[in-house]
């Protein structure tokens, strides 16, 4: 599929649920059971629920694994932007 998708100019997603009471990361590795894949992604991001919002974190970016906060929030209905984590609304 990588091939297909690099010969057509394409790019490819893919998502993978993952509870939150289920097994933890290693570290420097997703989370079961997108551990089995990460080789494979380029790209991998995390949606939390924050309060009544929705939390994005990069877990991965192309070669490194990273747990980071982007301090970007989204509403969970649309899944839009709402605001920075500093602002309140």
């Amino acid at each position: 599929m990588r091939g297909l998708a690099e010969e057509l100019g394409a790019e490819l997603w893919m998502s993978c649920r993952v509870h939150r009471d289920g097994p933890k990361a290693q570290p420097g590795h997703l989370p079961p059971p997108a551990d089995r894949f990460e080789d494979l992604v380029d790209l991998a991001f995390s949606l939390e629920a924050h309060e009544t919002k929705i939390r994005l974190r990069v877990l991965k970016d192309r070669q490194r694994m990273l747990e980071r906060d982007l301090n970007v929030l989204l509403d969970p209905e649309t899944q839009l932007l709402v605001t920075g984590v500093g602002a309140r609304r």
